[in-house]
């Protein structure tokens, strides 16, 4: 069983849905605003309309799956 160790209080920041946790790690709701952030200026234009199963989203998740493993 995890624990927070405080009680949990509102930080200041970009703010990203936890979907779940565990102690092997944890699953976030990525967001346009998330992608900016982590991608800055690697990042494609993003809007309403973005596909992101086209090119070259495909390759950008992967490229993201590769580093989060190591």
């Amino acid at each position: 069983m995890v624990k927070p160790l405080g009680f949990i209080r509102p930080e200041s920041g970009l703010e990203i849905p936890l979907v779940n946790f565990s102690t092997g790690g944890l699953l976030i709701e990525s967001s346009p605003e998330f992608l900016s952030f982590v991608l800055q200026e690697k990042c494609p234009v993003i809007d309403e309309n973005t596909d992101y199963s086209s090119e070259p989203w495909p390759e950008i998740f992967e490229e993201m799956r590769r580093i989060s493993s190591t």
